[in-house]
């Protein structure tokens, strides 16, 4: 059990007087001796801080007038207890005195009745590390470890409301309060931390690496100012952090402390700080190598700031990205957007100067310019064009040209033409030839698709024979990969007589085609697209009619081709009815 002893200055005087003269008599009678090194006290100091040099008070206290001797614990019975430790402080002996006459002498220092403190206001009495004596404007703090020094208010409020020398983070004061060398505050420094102290914000607790690290950045005079809180643990448990009057330390369990601060700051905080997607910082914040800008790294991703963009977050891939580019100093400039996420699956950022784009099968690619202005327009990675799969690169189209390619086409530019879309295109030509059947001798059909949805079905047939003429009906479907219909043409039926031939051509876009365009374009096996033609003695039929009679009599008079691509003829196929009109 802890309790203050509170012990009358005459009873000091008059015990120390006694103590006084029995010690001279039994040094007269024993002589020198030797305090056996066992009898001596364990002395366990708290672990030291590594900090910048601290403050040295701007005022010269006055040189006192007479001074107290100090006298040694070594040997003097009831001296027990660890100094500058949690537990009791020794109150027996010559601990007493050596804290009466310390506490004596530093107030004499400081100019006892006439001086910052004024009058005392108790006895000397005991606490959690030794002994301290109250008065009207402070208190004077002895320990063991740290010997005799003034704490004056407002500091020593602050430092009683957190314990006093029982706060197992601060200890007892190293030095005497003093006025910060900016002249505008009051501070004390501990075994474990500061108490600083200005009238805007109050008197502040700082400790640990927080502390360290505002040392470093030059306490007050730092950009940082004063402190405006205590330090103390971040939500997540595994930090401690401090603001101040403008900026904010950083730090996590096993890291070292970092500054943030400014627009830089307002950001993290607007994403919620460390608990954020971006995590702890990993640097202080600086500015941009342009000089133009400020920006942070972080655990997860950056925070970057110009007076033109604001500040705004980017991670991952797109980060990835950027940063291969040259950061700010690549063509794309600053982000002007946060971090987003596209409605199938991908992620961007916008930039002055362009964007980046990523999706998981393309990568993370930039566009920019005339390209990224006509990309836009198109409608994005929604459009027909799809992701990006290149940065932009030179374009042998002309002097200066440049191009980009995209999942389902290219857009290239030139100083002469201004942008150009390019779209894949896919190619198929089918032969007619039904001279079997004593009626047309010949024929073709061609079927162009493009992977912005443009389309267009032509051909022609030609009857040669001398009689009375035949009908025709032609289509064609446009495959996917999985062998389905994608898209279905437009049949074209038309009527030739003897020795006649008729020609055809309908166009138009569809977007089935461009929906469908990367399984149209992995359509191997059975070819990308099918044209079929159907002959019967039929005049004018129209295409329900025709479909409908069809199914009465059979198949045997249909023929049917399959169709290959650009790349390779088409082969023929089997007999079928044709699909239903779209």
């Amino acid at each position: 059990m802890i309790r203050n002893l509170i012990f009358p200055k005459a009873a000091l005087q008059c015990v120390a007087s006694r103590l006084l003269h029995v010690s001279a008599a039994m040094l007269v009678l024993a002589g020198p001796t030797q305090v056996a090194a066992a009898d001596q006290p364990t002395i366990h100091p708290l672990p030291p801080i590594t900090v910048a040099p601290p403050h040295t008070p701007t005022a010269t206290p006055p040189t006192p007038t007479a001074t107290v001797p100090v006298l040694s614990l070594v040997g003097v019975p009831g001296a027990t207890g660890t100094p500058g430790g949690n537990d009791k402080a020794p109150l027996g002996g010559m601990a007493l005195l050596q804290a009466q006459a310390a506490i004596d002498e530093k107030y004499a220092e400081l100019g006892r009745v006439a001086g910052v403190l004024r009058q005392p206001v108790g006895d000397l009495a005991s606490d959690a590390r030794g002994f301290h004596v109250d008065y009207q404007h402070g208190a004077i703090y002895w320990s063991a470890d740290t010997g005799a020094h003034a704490v004056l208010d407002p500091v020593r409020t602050k430092y009683d409301s957190l314990g006093g020398p029982g706060n197992p983070v601060l200890g007892s004061p190293t030095i005497d309060t003093g006025t910060t060398p900016d002249g505008v505050g009051t501070f004390n420094h501990f075994q474990g931390g500061s108490i600083y102290y200005i009238p805007k914000t109050d008197a502040h607790l700082i400790s640990g690496l927080v502390r360290d690290k505002w040392a470093a950045l030059g306490w007050e005079r730092s950009p940082l100012g004063y402190p405006v809180i205590d330090d103390g643990y971040t939500p997540d448990k595994v930090g401690r952090f401090t603001h101040f009057q403008n900026g904010s330390i950083y730090v996590k369990e096993g890291s070292a402390a970092h500054l943030i601060s400014g627009p830089v700051r307002d950001k993290w905080a607007a994403l919620g700080w460390e608990q954020s997607p971006l995590g702890y910082p990993v640097m202080d914040d600086g500015y941009t190598p342009d000089g133009v800008g400020r920006f942070s790294h972080f655990e997860n991703g950056s925070i970057y700031y110009s007076p033109n963009t604001d500040a705004h977050e980017i991670s991952g891939d797109v980060r990835d990205k950027w940063a291969a580019l040259g950061w700010e100093q690549s063509p794309l400039g600053y982000p002007a957007t946060d971090d987003g996420f596209t409605p199938n699956g991908g992620g961007f950022t916008h930039f002055q100067n362009g964007s980046i784009y990523y999706s998981p099968s393309t990568g993370a690619h930039e566009v920019h310019g005339a390209i990224h202005a006509r990309w836009a327009d198109l409608g994005w990675e929604l459009g027909w064009l799809g992701f990006p799969v290149s940065d932009e690169t030179d374009w042998s189209a002309g002097p200066g040209g440049r191009i980009s390619s995209f999942q389902k086409g290219q857009l290239g530019w030139t100083p002469q033409g201004g942008v150009q879309t390019l779209p894949e295109i896919e190619h198929h030509h089918e032969v007619i030839d039904t001279a079997a059947f004593n009626a047309i001798s010949d024929g073709r059909a061609d079927v162009d698709v493009r992977s912005d949805g443009t389309y267009c079905f032509s051909g022609q047939w030609h009857d040669s024979s001398s009689f009375f003429g035949e009908d025709m009906t032609v289509t064609s479907e446009v495959l996917t990969s999985a062998g389905g219909p994608a898209f279905v043409m437009q049949p074209d039926s038309g009527h030739t007589g003897p020795k006649d031939t008729h020609v055809w051509q309908n166009c138009g876009q569809d977007s089935r085609v461009s929906d469908n365009w990367p399984s149209i374009r992995g359509a191997e096996g059975n070819g990308r697209m099918k044209v079929y033609h159907d002959y019967t003695g039929e005049v004018e039929a129209t295409w329900n009619k025709y479909k409908d009679d069809l199914e009465k009599i059979g198949v045997g008079v249909v023929l049917l081709f399959f169709g290959g691509s650009a790349k390779g003829s088409g082969q023929g196929g089997g007999n079928r009815s044709p699909s239903s009109q779209p």
